[in-house]
């Protein structure tokens, strides 16, 4: 029988007390994460405000620390009439964030959200699919430039997206204010184009070429050119800075 026998390593490391509070920290905020409803950012820096500076080298970034908490968070379980819980469904002021809920379509915003898109004179819209929810096909967003900013006023779930998808979130919004903006930019779309011309034929219409520049890299390499001529014929004049700097890259 043999046996291999290991002596003890001469290498050895001092005491790191600092390395006791990050494991007391991490394993706080997963407790309270669990067990309490707070808002992660909440439980973050009450946590933190315990935790001594000299530990703050050795902490992962806020980021990684938000996402440590909420993936400690259980599942949101839908109602009995499977929609979302009442906490899900207000603002942290109590307001209610959900202006029209049917199963083609949800329209999460409030009237504050909605009294500032009205005072907005430039829209801008756009969808995303990648993190929609099962059972809808895009989350389209309406952002309004309000004080020389651009913010999001109205999140909305859709199960399409042609014409008609569209022109009922516009017919949903204008039950609430007479909007009139003065100019809309969505993406280069012909359903929406159409649906903004339809709700609103006051507005300047505006479709966003530049998601079709980037779509040139998927273009066989002999055609490239020819297709990139054919786009730059549907840009405005005005806009000669942005081909100028994609040629030159």
């Amino acid at each position: 029988m043999q046996a291999f026998i290991k002596e003890p390593s001469k290498h050895s490391h001092a005491p790191d007390p600092d390395r006791l509070h990050i494991i007391r920290l991490k394993n706080e905020i997963k407790l309270r994460g669990t067990s309490s409803a707070e808002a992660p950012s909440t439980i973050l820096f009450d946590v933190l405000r315990s935790t001594p500076l000299t530990a703050a080298f050795g902490l992962p970034t806020n980021d990684a620390l938000l996402q440590t908490i909420s993936r400690e968070r259980p599942a949101i379980q839908l109602d009995h009439h499977v929609r979302l819980p009442l906490i899900l469904r207000q603002t942290d002021r109590g307001e209610s964030f959900i202006l029209y809920e049917v199963d083609s379509m949800v329209i999460f915003t409030c009237d504050k959200n909605l009294s500032v898109l009205k005072e907005c004179k430039h829209w801008f819209m756009g969808g995303t699919f990648s993190i929609c929810p099962n059972g809808y096909y895009q989350l389209c967003t309406v952002h309004g430039m309000y004080s020389l900013q651009i913010i999001p006023l109205a999140y909305v779930l859709l199960i399409g997206k042609n014409t008609d998808d569209y022109s009922s979130l516009f017919e949903q919004l204008l039950l609430h204010y007479d909007y009139e903006p003065e100019s809309i930019l969505v993406d280069f779309e012909s359903a929406t184009l159409k649906s903004t011309k339809t709700m609103f034929p006051e507005a300047i219409q505006t479709g966003c070429l530049v998601k079709k520049l980037k779509g040139l890299v998927f273009v066989p390499v002999g055609d490239v050119l020819k297709a990139y001529s054919s786009l730059v014929n549907d840009f405005d004049d005005e806009d000669y800075l942005l081909l100028d700097y994609f040629e030159r890259v």
